[in-house]
């Protein structure tokens, strides 16, 4: 993806564009699978500089016809920040539509 503006409305009533960066993403050309996205955290507002954010996935297996990834973490300038370890995973086992009802 490309870089994004999005407007923003300053104190004073107007509107500013603000980059919102580039998101890359890294997939396998033999599986298509997503392995990695890569971006730059921006603090403050359009700011240029900003450490590096990635979010790795790995431990892939098939859940019927669907590729997961059972191993998903998140780090922020080489640290990590988050790590989502799943044991099992399961899609629409025994949902009926009353379970989206208020």
């Amino acid at each position: 993806m490309g870089i994004q503006l999005a407007p923003v409305t300053l104190s004073d009533g107007s509107t500013e564009a603000v980059n919102l960066g580039a998101l890359n993403y890294f997939i396998d050309a033999s599986t298509f699978q997503v392995l990695m996205t890569h971006d730059i955290s921006r603090p403050g507002r359009n700011s240029i500089d900003g450490p590096p954010h990635e979010v790795t996935f790995s431990d892939c297996r098939y859940v019927g016809s669907v590729l997961v990834s059972f191993n998903i973490k998140e780090t922020q300038d080489g640290q990590t920040i988050a790590i989502i370890q799943l044991n099992q995973m399961k899609f629409n086992s025994g949902l009926t539509n009353s379970n989206f009802q208020f």
